[in-house]
């Protein structure tokens, strides 16, 4: 059976670029009303009314940065809430500046109308602000308003797009995951590693480079003001910095991630094994390029969302990374140890995911799922893999768009024959040639293949959640169809 969710993953990037573009803005903006907070602070003369509105653009900033990250990586009916709510929010906010610009627009008419002559010229000058403010409050505010509106629509599409061949929406199939959820014990959230001056110091270049990145808004802000054409290379290079800021955080936060075993000694839950060669393992990608600057979260991030509310997502650490990648809970195991530990962590998971590649240790690993008979537990993905690398190769392979996509068939192909081999299935016929396979899924006898004419991250964790949400239903199915039937003998 083969899923096609080509129109599904359509959709979620679409959402997926508007938040990180909002994501970058708001960060922006936070940093920016930040300073502008304690420049008010600082002043003696400073107006309450001033710095009531600039913490209240403070506050309202932060809370769509937060949730904008949070959430921006996370499928789940929870977070697709709490996302329309921000966006209800935020319209709220501009069909409210839209308002107050045409009171002030009435207001001005209403002093020309009854022919008012300007001998003070500072008032004079007050009204040509207002006028200016009016004409802001009113286009900026409509704008905004029909771009937020647009998300709107663009979340219940993602929710609410049948999925071909399955007879479901990805809202039906969210919510049936989230009967299932099981929260982990508080302490394991509050297991992080403090004693790392390293880490202190790449979050310490981020926040300077949000602060510089604010500074360069600001100056252009004032060019804008001036009535002259602010220098799109600056304009440009604020957002670049201020990506760069955030990647540099994201580094910073590795030096704090806590030890597998101790995460593990906490969260009793049976836990979700995740299975990859490290040739295949990235970290978040930065991207400078067209349409905007911004950083894609890696997959293996996203999936450790998706996986949290189930169990504690595992994997074996590379003794190469000197630092931990942020995702799955990390296991350090020598060369002697690690495939006995990968055994027990397979008989003791709730589910594994397995990333198919063509290193021989992925091919045992895959050996090591059908010996135990443990395919009805397993989801296997097809990572995208030529997507990631240097900034300058990415650009290569987007101007060259049909070299990449023979590159990308010619990799799915030896990725294929490994699983063909490897588990004993047939997978090449099911998938045509404009076709890219994301994840396959064994239920029962009948091997599910899900697939998109356009592969990427986003595209993937899809494909996988949708995947694991139909091999839960079916071992749901499957066990309460193996329960012996309850005796009524006896009873009145």
């Amino acid at each position: 059976m083969k899923v096609d969710l080509t129109k599904l993953c359509k959709h979620w990037n679409r959402l997926q670029l508007s938040l990180a573009v909002l994501f970058s803005v708001a960060l922006l903006g936070l940093v920016y009303l930040a300073i502008d907070f304690f420049n008010e602070i600082n002043t003696s003369g400073a107006s309450l009314d001033t710095l009531f509105f600039v913490t209240l653009g403070v506050l309202i900033n932060t809370y769509i940065v937060y949730t904008t990250w949070a959430d921006s990586a996370t499928l789940s009916e929870l977070a697709f809430k709490r996302l329309r709510r921000m966006f209800l929010i935020i319209l709220i906010l501009q069909l409210s500046a839209v308002v107050l610009g045409v009171c002030m627009f009435v207001f001005i008419l209403y002093v020309f109308s009854e022919g008012v002559i300007f001998i003070d010229l500072e008032l004079k000058k007050q009204i040509n602000a207002l006028e200016v403010v009016s004409a802001f409050f009113i286009g900026s505010g409509s704008i905004s308003a029909i771009y937020t509106i647009w998300n709107l629509f663009a979340i219940n599409s993602v929710l609410n797009s049948q999925i071909p061949g399955l007879n479901a929406s990805l809202k039906k199939i969210l919510l049936e995951r989230y009967l299932t959820y099981s929260k982990a014990p508080r302490e394991a959230s509050w297991l992080i590693r403090i004693d790392q001056p390293v880490g202190l110091l790449w979050i310490s270049v981020g926040a300077i480079c949000f602060l510089v990145a604010a500074k360069v808004d600001d100056f252009l802000w004032n060019i804008a003001l001036q009535e002259k054409s602010p220098p799109q290379l600056f304009q440009y290079a604020s957002s670049a910095v201020g990506v760069f800021g955030a990647w540099c955080i994201l580094k910073g936060r590795t030096f704090f991630t806590p030890k597998g075993e101790a995460c593990l000694a906490i969260d009793q839950r049976q836990p979700i094994l995740y299975l990859r060669s490290f040739q295949d393992e990235h970290s978040d990608a930065v991207s400078f390029f067209w349409p905007q600057p911004r950083i894609d979260r890696s997959t293996e991030m996203k999936l450790a969302k998706y996986f949290k509310p189930i169990g504690p997502f595992v994997a074996i650490g590379s003794p190469k990374d000197a630092q931990p990648k942020l995702g799955a809970i990390r296991l350090l195991r020598s060369d002697d140890k690690w495939q006995v530990e990968v055994a027990s962590l397979m008989n003791n998971a709730r589910n594994i995911v397995a990333s198919v590649g063509i290193s021989p240790w992925i091919k045992w690993e895959i050996s090591e799922i059908v010996a135990r008979k443990h395919l009805q537990k397993t989801l296997f993905m097809f990572p995208i893999t030529l997507q990631w690398g240097s900034m300058f190769q990415r650009f290569r392979r987007w101007a060259l768009a049909e070299s990449w996509i023979l590159e990308e068939k010619a990799q799915e192909a030896l990725r294929i024959k490994v699983l063909e081999e490897s588990a004993g299935v047939k997978l090449q016929d099911q998938v045509a040639a404009d076709e890219f396979v994301l994840s396959t899924v064994l239920l029962k006898s009948n091997l599910l293949v899900l697939v998109s004419k356009k592969p990427s991250s986003n595209a993937l964790v899809l494909a996988l959640i949708v995947a694991h949400s139909l091999q839960a239903k079916y071992q749901n199915e499957t066990a309460v169809a193996e329960q012996p039937p309850v005796s009524t003998q006896g009873q009145a």
